[in-house]
């Protein structure tokens, strides 16, 4: 629910301060990314959710995560490298010609979204073991940190700044999110 109102904001803030074939060029890069980490996040809460919440032992919680990294981290990095590599077709093929400039989005975005996985498999963990309200907590602060994100390097950067606080904000929620699985479940 944060990150929609973040993004929703993000959009706006594009609107306002570059153009709407800027930002609608950002929004359809979004869009192609969530549709990229759709099969992570269906395993997650799939299968990962469920394994984890039955799971007590810290050393098979730490295996199954451990696997979990090993088999989606290589599915996220084949994803990311095909859409990276064939991104004029799927700009051609999806979009128009009006989209061209999101074309030099792709490569940051494809990092922050396998940052950004990162992050949420120890965000499952916690979720797992009862501890919601770090999670809650976390989605809150971080879709407000995006925006803040967003703003300065949009104003530093133009449209590519929108995608360098995405990485910037997956990279520190990830390691929070770690050091939160570290000093609340391991």
């Amino acid at each position: 629910m944060a990150s929609n109102g973040a993004t929703m904001y993000i959009r706006g803030y594009l609107i306002d301060n570059t153009s709407t074939e800027l930002a609608g060029n950002w929004q359809a890069m979004w869009t192609l990314s969530q549709i990229s980490i759709s099969l992570v996040t269906t395993s997650l809460s799939t299968y990962l959710l469920p394994t984890l919440s039955q799971l007590n032992d810290k050393a098979l919680i730490n295996n199954e995560l451990r696997t979990a990294f090993k088999i989606l981290l290589p599915i996220m990095l084949t994803i990311s490298i095909s859409m990276y590599l064939l991104r004029d077709i799927i700009i051609t093929v999806l979009y128009t010609s009006d989209f061209k400039n999101m074309r030099d989005l792709f490569f940051w975005q494809l990092i922050g979204n396998l940052i950004k996985v990162c992050g949420w498999l120890f965000g499952y963990v916690l979720v797992a073991k009862g501890l919601v309200k770090f999670t809650v907590v976390t989605e809150v602060v971080f879709a407000l940190s995006w925006c803040l994100l967003s703003v300065l390097l949009i104003n530093i950067f133009g449209l590519i700044g929108a995608i360098y606080a995405f990485v910037i904000n997956a990279l520190l929620h990830s390691i929070t999110m770690s050091l939160l699985y570290k000093f609340k479940v391991y």
